[in-house]
């Protein structure tokens, strides 16, 4: 079992699925949270050889980002409400073209399909940040369905489901 947690790499999310073609990616620098932490534990089996076999067991994804706008948190709300799963975007060291403001490179990141379950408030006044705006940090729930890895040369999905897709 692995338990990943984020503690060096700059992080952010989008509530949206990472695609990339010609013209650059998808996500937006306006689009993005501040990821502060992520939490996930995602168990299968292992054989001899220590390769993996049977159904991945259902993950929760705990996230906490910091919330600098109404519209962000409006939409982590309204996907709390929704029925179906939807996808999420998180990448590491995340760089911005300055014109366009879209994503022009990562050092790696995931795409996540999944419900939320739970969102937290935790408001932030303190007065060590008086210099920035009133800030509200969300801790997100999400149950997994999926988890695609992003890196620099190819992508690896893991499906999160009650019989393995990839193995059998």
């Amino acid at each position: 079992m692995d338990m990943n947690k984020s503690r060096h790499l700059v992080g952010v999310i989008a509530a949206k699925s990472f695609t990339q073609d010609s013209y650059g990616t998808n996500i937006y620098q306006d689009e993005c949270m501040t990821l502060q932490n992520y939490e996930y534990v995602c168990a299968r089996n292992r054989d001899h050889e220590g390769k993996p076999y049977g159904v991945t067991k259902n993950a929760i994804l705990k996230v906490t980002v910091r919330v600098s706008n109404m519209a962000h948190s409006n939409t982590l709300y309204s996907r709390l409400s929704a029925t179906d799963s939807r996808e999420w975007t998180i990448v590491f060291n995340a760089k911005y073209d300055s014109e366009t403001k879209k994503l022009t490179s990562y050092d790696a990141g995931m795409v996540m399909r999944g419900h939320v379950v739970s969102i937290e408030e935790v408001c932030n006044t303190s007065a060590h940040q008086m210099d920035e705006d009133n800030q509200m940090i969300l801790k997100v729930s999400i149950l997994l369905s999926s988890i695609t890895y992003l890196g620099k040369t190819a992508n690896i999905t893991l499906p999160i489901t009650e019989k393995s897709e990839i193995y059998g």
